[in-house]
């Protein structure tokens, strides 16, 4: 590694250093605020706010968040503090490899922003399910949620809500390799949330700009993505797009052939998402870093870290993430290890299957889903879903029964 590499890779650990101390003192600091909240409105209004920086940066504050939330909107017997902290168990369960779980706590409070015509949070719910197939490996599945959102968004009050679905819509298509529909979406959202200095999403949408030119090779120009991506991340203080931010570099230090600095680079971002504790991005990190330490032919550490990401996905149950860290330890043993190779090999079968079998059961469930959406829309068109239409209905029944009444009565008389 030469002088200036070094001197650059020095001023990305004291980034490191510095964005670990301030986030942690911003978290608590939004956590008091909301306790110190003395009516379940205002706890509604900070929750929602703060949730955000929760989902990014640790995510045992946001399980947090609501459960108390739900404590104190039951006592206070408040639909809307319920369905929001609903909401918010939803975000988490998904982020931490319940996805099932997740889809249930959210479609739970679907119902009541449906009923309220609150747009911006319907957009958020539909584009919450889609991270739920995303992070399950459905990306088809996830497209269509995606798409769900933005139709809904088109409703929606918040300019930023209204296109949130964009970028993951975007991250979608990548992954079912379709980079001209990736670039389309990720490149309109970089302009929107540029336009409304969303400093998180900039970050975001460059990393993903980044991802569909490394998947097709253009190694100069996902370079430059990434580090547009780190320079808005860095600004942010959040866990989750430094995270992504140094997962991006250590890449490109990869395929340029320098793994000395990937590999530090790998681990910073390992260290950034364990106190996220995104499940799924806890393993891919482990993944990554294992796999830069099996380049450098340390294979006994390369196994510890797969092991260790392994461990993790077993216990939450992550059979997608299990599956990726199955496969890399087969790659490893083949090298010297064939005992062990073959008892992976059988691992991997087993967990082929349970995927399988998983697929269909989120089918399923996905489909119930869509129905439920279609008999949204039909009520819409109806015009039966706000209470004033079903006010106005029932007058008009009233009136016409009068009416039929009063014609019954004179034709009698007569």
């Amino acid at each position: 590694m030469n002088e200036l590499t070094n001197l650059k890779y020095k001023f990305y650990l004291i980034q490191f250093l510095v964005v670990l101390f301030v986030n942690t003192n911003t978290l608590a600091q939004d956590f008091q605020s909301y306790l110190k909240a003395n009516t379940i409105e205002k706890k509604c209004e900070i929750a929602d706010f703060i949730a955000v920086d929760f989902e990014f940066n640790n995510l045992d504050s946001l399980r947090m968040l609501a459960q108390d939330l739900l404590r104190c909107s039951y006592q206070e017997k408040s639909e809307k503090g319920k369905n929001l902290a609903f909401f918010i168990l939803g975000k988490y369960f998904i982020r931490v490899a319940k996805e099932r779980e997740g889809i249930e706590f959210i479609n739970k409070s679907k119902n009541y922003y449906f009923k309220n015509d609150d747009y911006n949070k319907i957009t958020e719910i539909y584009n919450e399910i889609g991270n739920a197939y995303q992070y399950l490996g459905q990306h088809e599945e996830a497209c269509k949620w995606y798409d769900f959102s933005l139709k809904y968004g088109k409703k929606a009050s918040d300019d930023y809500i209204s296109n949130i679905a964009s970028v993951n819509l975007a991250q979608a298509y990548s992954k079912l390799g379709n980079y001209e529909l990736a670039k389309q979406h990720a490149e309109q959202y970089k302009d929107w949330v540029l336009k409304l200095g969303k400093f998180k999403s900039i970050a975001n949408a460059f990393s993903v700009l980044g991802i569909i030119e490394l998947n097709q090779e253009n190694f100069k120009q996902a370079s430059y993505y990434f580090e547009q991506s780190y320079e808005f991340a860095k600004r942010t203080n959040s866990y989750a797009g430094m995270g992504d931010a140094y997962t991006n570099l250590a890449i490109i230090q990869y395929y340029l052939n320098d793994l000395d600095s990937s590999k530090t680079l790998f681990k910073m971002a390992l260290d950034f998402r364990k106190k996220v504790k995104n499940i799924s991005k806890i393993c891919d990190a482990y993944l990554n870093y294992g796999g830069i330490l099996f380049e450098l032919e340390d294979y006994t550490q390369a196994e510890s870290m797969y092991n260790e990401g392994l461990r993790l996905a077993q216990k939450q149950k992550s059979i997608l993430s299990e599956l990726e860290l199955n496969q890399a330890l087969l790659e490893l043993y083949k090298t010297y290890d064939l005992e062990k190779f073959e008892k992976v090999n059988i691992r991997i079968d087993s967990l082929t299957k349970k995927e399988k079998v998983a697929k269909k059961e989120n089918d399923s469930i996905n489909q119930k889903l869509i129905r439920e959406v279609y008999k949204y829309d039909r009520e819409n068109q109806d015009g039966f879903r706000s209470n004033n239409s079903k006010i106005l209905f029932y007058i008009g029944t009233f009136i016409l029964l009068l009416l039929a009444f009063y014609f019954i009565i004179r034709q009698k008389e007569h």
